[in-house]
């Protein structure tokens, strides 16, 4: 599903805004995808969220670093995710 690319879940004013069927013709660009999270997995310090729009699904990747983030964070996100 990830195809090697660089995922950040930071909106910024100067990324392109793209689907995901169409997000392979972006390689090496910043874009925006509207969707929303489908699902996550989490394997030790990395998360892999799932993101979905209208024409598909991919996954992205990050440190999660929830000694830093702290309790309420995680809460958050847990509850974010049910």
């Amino acid at each position: 599903m990830n195809k090697g690319y660089d995922f950040h879940m930071e909106t910024t004013t100067q990324a392109s805004v793209t689907t995901i069927a169409e997000v392979g013709r972006h390689d090496g660009q910043a874009v925006t995808i509207r969707g929303w999270l489908y699902n996550k997995r989490e394997s030790g310090k990395l998360i892999f969220p799932i993101f979905r729009d209208g024409t598909g699904v991919i996954q992205g990747g990050e440190l999660h670093d929830l000694e830093r983030q702290g309790d309420a964070h995680r809460e958050r996100t847990k509850s974010l995710l049910r």
